[in-house]
């Protein structure tokens, strides 16, 4: 259940010690980034956060937006080269 802490920013802080300019994500975002990297599906992460699997999409299209991400793998993409996933 849950997943492992990935977020690792460019100095090893984590999301914590990132720039104002670099925290485009709402830490429930980050933690739903995560997951998804960690390869969790909407319904299980959905279990986690006790709300409806619709509330993790429409939380994964905004972290896709904030991101100029195509899809929520784009945007683990675009996580990791800005070195916020590990």
């Amino acid at each position: 259940m849950g997943c492992t802490a990935l977020c690792v920013a460019a100095g090893g802080e984590g999301w914590q010690g990132m720039r104002p300019e670099d925290r485009l994500l709402t830490t429930h975002e980050y933690r739903i980034l995560q997951m998804i990297a960690a390869g969790q599906t909407q319904v299980a992460i959905a279990r986690v956060f006790g709300v409806g699997p619709r509330a993790i999409g429409r939380h994964t299209a905004s972290i896709c937006r904030k991101l100029d991400a195509v899809n929520p793998a784009h945007a683990v993409a675009v996580a990791f080269r800005r070195r916020w996933l590990a």
